[in-house]
C-alpha cells in the first residue's frame, strides 16, 4: 500500500543547517571549508520533495498537472529572486568594481534565464574564484540547476506513469540516470575539469535523483515498527555526523569529490532525510526546534540575500568571523521581511490561472531585463552621454588620468589579483581592469589550442587538467574592453614542467620544439596584451617547493624554471618598450627565514601573503619598471 509522505518539521531544520553551512563557507571561515556541500543537501531535499509530490499526484489523478506544478514553482521562486536581481542591477554601479561590471550585465541576464551555471562552465569560471573575483550573482548557479530540474522532471514522471502507476519502472529510470550522472562526472572531471562537473546540470543530477529514490522507497514502505524507527533514527544521526564532518574538512578541490564523492555525500543526505521523515527520537527533536524551523522556512530568501551583502562588505577587509557576525543577522532580518510581506502573499495567492501567472511573470522578467540592459549596456552609456551634453561639460575628476592594471595568468595569478585589488582600493590613481586568469591553464597549452583554432599545430604536449582554448581570445576581448596601461602576467609550474618533460627529446622534422613553441607563445601573448599600447609586466616564475607533488625532481624543475625565465629575459631585451620583467624569485629568496612560507603549496600565494606582498613590494615595483609615459608618476 502506497502512503503519502507527511510534512516533517525537522526538514526545515535541515534547511537551516545547510543555509548556515553555506553562509559560513562564503564568509571565509577556516572551519567551514566544506560548507558549500550544504547546496548538495538542498538538491537532495528538492528531489525528495518534488518526487513525492509528483508521484502522489500521478497515482491519485492518473496524470501530472504541469500547469499547476509550474505555477506553484513560479509563485515560490520568482518574487525573491527577481527582487534580488533588480536590486543588484540598480545599485551595482555604486559598489561593484569597473572590472566586474564588464561581465555583470551578462551574468544578470543569465541568472534571469536560469542558465548561469552553464555560463560559468562556458567561461571556465572557477567556484573558487568567489574569494578573488566573484560574480555578484554567483550563488544563482544552484538556483539555475534547480529551475532546470523543475522544468524537465515532471515530464519524466508523466512519461513513466503514462496510463497507469509504474513506481518500479520509475525507480529503475532514476537509478540508471543517477549512475550515468555519477559516471559522467568522473569522466568529465578528467577530461574537462572541475568546473564542468561542479556547475553542470547533468553532473549534479544524481543528488536530486537519490532524493527521488528515497521518496519512492518511503512511499512503498508500510508503517515501521518501533525497532525500525529507532534504527532509522540512529542511521539519521550517523548521517548528520558524516555531513557535519564533511562541512569542516572536505575542500572544494578534492578530486574524490568529483569521482563519486558527491554521490556518497548525497547518499548521506538521503539517509539524514529518511531519519527526519520516518525515524524518531532526538534527531527529530534536535532539528525541529522553533528557531531552526523558522530559519529553514526563510532559507530561500536568506540564500539569495546573503551573498550580495557579503560582497558589499568586502572592501572593508574584515576578518571572516566579523563578516559573519555582521551579515548573518541582517540576512535573517531581510529574509524574514521578504518571507512575510513578499514570498508568502504571492505563494498563497490562489486566484489566477497558470496562463495569468506566466503572463505576470513574463512582465516582471521583462522589467528586470530592461533594468539590466539600461544599467550595463551601451544604451545606458548613450543616455549618460546625452545627459552630459544637456547639462554641460563633465567635471574633471582625479580618476581621469588613472592608470588601469589588469592581471593575466593561471591559478598562480588569481590570488595575486586579490593583492593588487586591495592595494589599489585606496589609490584613486589606479583602477583594476578586467584580466583573464584560468585555473590549470598554462601559457603553452593556451597557445597550442589557439594555434589549433587557426589550423596550425605546433608540437606542444597536452598538459593541464582542462581545455583553455579561449584564453587568448578572452585576453584580446579584455584588452579591448579595459585598455589597461599595465598588464601584469604570472604563469606557474605548468609550463616549467612541460619544459622539463621535453628535455632530451628530439625536434620533429618541420615542427617546433617545446622550447621554441614557448618562445612563440611569449611573443604572441605580449603582442596581444600590448595591442592597445599598454605595457606588459611579466613576473618571473618563482621556485616551487620540494613539497609540491610532481613526477619531476626539484633540480629538474629548477632547470626548467630558469630556462622559462631566460626566454622571458630574451624577449624583454628585444622589446623593452613593451615588456618589463620583475625578478620575483630573487625577492622571495630575500624574505626572512622566520616569515611564513609565501608559497606553502609550492605554487600559490595565500590571500594574506598576496596582499602583504603587493602592498609591501610588488605593487610599487610594478609601477617602477614601467617606462616613462603619459601616465607615469
Amino acid at each position: 500500500m502506497k502512503r503519502s509522505l507527511p510534512y516533517a518539521p525537522s526538514l526545515d531544520g535541515v534547511r537551516a543547517l545547510c543555509l548556515l553551512a553555506v553562509i559560513v563557507y562564503h564568509a571565509g571561515l577556516s572551519w567551514g571549508v566544506g560548507g558549500y556541500l550544504g547546496v548538495s543537501t538542498f538538491f537532495t531535499l528538492s528531489g525528495f520533495l518534488i518526487t513525492g509530490l509528483l508521484v502522489a499526484e500521478a497515482e491519485s489523478d492518473a496524470r501530472v498537472r504541469f500547469g499547476q506544478f509550474w505555477k506553484r514553482r513560479l509563485q515560490r521562486l520568482l518574487p525573491a529572486s527577481l527582487l534580488t536581481l533588480a536590486a543588484i542591477a540598480a545599485s551595482a554601479r555604486l559598489w561593484v568594481s569597473p572590472a566586474q561590471q564588464l561581465r555583470l550585465g551578462d551574468d544578470l541576464l543569465a541568472a534571469l534565464a536560469y542558465a548561469i551555471n552553464w555560463r560559468f562552465v562556458e567561461e571556465d569560471y572557477a567556484y573558487a574564484l568567489l574569494f578573488v573575483e566573484p560574480s555578484e550573482v554567483q550563488h544563482f548557479w544552484s538556483l539555475a540547476i534547480e529551475g532546470q530540474f523543475y522544468l524537465f522532471f515532471p515530464v519524466v514522471i508523466a512519461a513513466v506513469y503514462w496510463g497507469r502507476a509504474r513506481p518500479r519502472l520509475l525507480a529503475v529510470v532514476l537509478l540508471a540516470a543517477a549512475a550515468l550522472s555519477l559516471g559522467g562526472s568522473a569522466w568529465l572531471f578528467d577530461t574537462s575539469g572541475q568546473e564542468r562537473v561542479y556547475f553542470g546540470t547533468d553532473t549534479r543530477l544524481a543528488e536530486f535523483l537519490l532524493g527521488g529514490l528515497l521518496a519512492l522507497g518511503l512511499r512503498a514502505t508500510p508503517p515501521l515498527g518501533a525497532r525500525a524507527v529507532r534504527l532509522l533514527d540512529g542511521i539519521g544521526v550517523a548521517a548528520l555526523l558524516v555531513i557535519g564532518s564533511a562541512w569542516t574538512v572536505v575542500e572544494l578541490d578534492t578530486p574524490f569529490l568529483y569521482r563519486g564523492g558527491l554521490g556518497l555525500y548525497a547518499l548521506a543526505s538521503a539517509l539524514l532525510l529518511a531519519g527526519c521523515v520516518a525515524g524518531g527520537g532526538w534527531l527529530r527533536a534536535l532539528l525541529s526546534g522553533a528557531a531552526l524551523r523558522y530559519v529553514g522556512r526563510i532559507s530561500y530568501g536568506a540564500y539569495l540575500y546573503h551573498w550580495p551583502l557579503l560582497l558589499w562588505l568586502a572592501p572593508l577587509q574584515l576578518e571572516p568571523a566579523m563578516r559573519l557576525l555582521l551579515v548573518l543577522p541582517v540576512t535573517l532580518l531581510l529574509a524574514g521581511l521578504s518571507h512575510r510581506f513578499l514570498e508568502e502573499p504571492v505563494r498563497r495567492a490562489r486566484r489566477g490561472s497558470f496562463i495569468r501567472v506566466v503572463a505576470f511573470s513574463a512582465v516582471a522578467y521583462a522589467a528586470v531585463a530592461l533594468l539590466v540592459v539600461l544599467s550595463f549596456s551601451e544604451v545606458r552609456g548613450e543616455l549618460l552621454r546625452a545627459l552630459r551634453r544637456t547639462l554641460g561639460p563633465p567635471v574633471p575628476t582625479q580618476l581621469a588620468d588613472a592608470r588601469t592594471i589588469s592581471i593575466f595568468g593561471d591559478s598562480t595569478a588569481i590570488h595575486l589579483g586579490t593583492g593588487f585589488g586591495v592595494w589599489m582600493r585606496d589609490r584613486p590613481d589606479l583602477v583594476r581592469g578586467l584580466g583573464i586568469t584560468r585555473m590549470g591553464c598554462g601559457l603553452l597549452r593556451a597557445f597550442r589550442l589557439e594555434q589549433l583554432g587557426k589550423g596550425v599545430a605546433p608540437e606542444t604536449p597536452k598538459r593541464g587538467p582542462r581545455s583553455c582554448a579561449l584564453f587568448f581570445q578572452d585576453a584580446r576581448r579584455s584588452i579591448a574592453a579595459s585598455k589597461p596601461d599595465i598588464s601584469v602576467v604570472l604563469f606557474g609550474p605548468w609550463d616549467v614542467e612541460l619544459l622539463v618533460s621535453s628535455e632530451g627529446q628530439p625536434t620533429l622534422p618541420g615542427r617546433l620544439s617545446v622550447e621554441d613553441t614557448l618562445r612563440e607563445a611569449i611573443r604572441a601573448f605580449v603582442d596581444v596584451l600590448s595591442a592597445e599600447a599598454g605595457h606588459v609586466v611579466w613576473l618571473e616564475v618563482p621556485p616551487t617547493s620540494e613539497r609540491r607533488p610532481t613526477e619531476f625532481t626539484f633540480r629538474q624543475r629548477a632547470r626548467g624554471r630558469e630556462r622559462f625565465n631566460q626566454l622571458l629575459r630574451e624577449h624583454a631585451a628585444r622589446h623593452p618598450d613593451r615588456l618589463s620583467l620583475i625578478d620575483l624569485p630573487e625577492y622571495l629568496s630575500r624574505l626572512e627565514a622566520s616569515a611564513a612560507p609565501p608559497l606553502p603549496d609550492g605554487a600559490h600565494f595565500p590571500r594574506e601573503a598576496a596582499i602583504d606582498l603587493v602592498a609591501r613590494w610588488l605593487g610599487p615595483r610594478t609601477l617602477e619598471v614601467v617606462p616613462a609615459g603619459p601616465h607615469s608618476p
